[in-house]
């Protein structure tokens, strides 16, 4: 994470452009993790398959399709997230602001 995320997470604050890196850093995150999960996920499937009787041949279109799917779920907790973050504390500072106001 860079500086600016981290300030503005721990000060409460995410704007839209803070929203958006942290959509690419979980983004580039999941990239990486992907990179090195589907040779370790084929070769562990492909040694597996060989114990059938019946053979099939192994798609990447399957692991691509798998990894768009599950980026996309990502990439919609992580906005539903900091979405639900900037408006809880939108509406804390309406809370404050009238219970000043009252004192």
């Amino acid at each position: 994470m860079t500086p600016r995320v981290r300030i503005g997470n721990i000060s409460g604050l995410i704007d839209s452009q803070s929203g958006k890196k942290v959509n690419l850093l979980a983004s580039v995150e999941f990239l990486i993790a992907n990179l090195v999960a589907w040779p370790v996920a084929y070769f562990a499937m492909r040694r597996w398959l060989d114990n059938f009787a019946y053979r099939i041949e192994l798609d990447f279109g399957a692991f691509i399709l798998a990894a768009a799917l599950a980026l996309i779920i990502a990439l919609l907790t992580v906005s539903t997230q900091a979405i639900k973050r900037r408006w809880r504390i939108r509406w804390r500072r309406c809370d404050t602001s009238e219970a000043k106001k009252i004192t």
